[in-house]
């Protein structure tokens, strides 16, 4: 993969996806030979039960097709791939903003989330808190945090 490493600080609009999914993104890099942009994403819903679904990861989409993008990659191999450690910060920053902007315009008074890895280690956790943060900071509150026996954890937050 002829991937390069180009973040672009500027957030997309939230837009509403086809199949009614919230979304903010921004560019890590870019594949020309692949014709791809490297997004990282940050999406909100489809609503379900009157709660949109938070997630984040990273996805393709080719240079001159907007329509033609993958779905969401949480892997922490692509992670590793696609963002040099020196840049974490940065792309932390970035993703607060997103989610922030998404609550901002989220259709719901519920929002859920959860990790894609299962017994995560309390640093891994911090991002997760961070988000818990700022989603406060935007008129919401956790109703529910549990892990289940498999070690995953999960969020719901309300409106105020």
């Amino acid at each position: 993969m002829a991937y390069v490493y180009d973040l672009d600080f500027e957030l997309s609009d939230v837009f509403v996806d086809n199949f009614g999914t919230h979304v903010v993104e921004f560019a890590l890099g870019y594949d020309l030979e692949l014709e791809e942009v490297i997004l990282f994403s940050v999406t909100l819903g489809p609503s379900i039960d009157g709660a949109s679904d938070l997630r984040f990861g990273i996805r393709r989409r080719h240079i001159e097709k907007e329509w033609k993008v993958t779905g969401l990659d949480f892997s922490r191999e692509v992670v590793l791939e696609c963002i040099p450690p020196y840049e974490r910060e940065n792309i932390r920053i970035l993703l607060l903003e997103c989610v922030s902007r998404l609550a901002q315009a989220c259709p719901d008074d519920k929002i859920t989330m959860e990790t894609y890895y299962r017994n995560l280690p309390a640093p891994a956790l911090e991002k997760y808190e961070l988000i818990t943060n700022i989603l406060t900071d935007n008129g919401f509150s956790i109703e529910t945090k549990f892990q289940d026996l498999e070690g995953i954890s999960y969020w719901l937050y309300s409106r105020t």
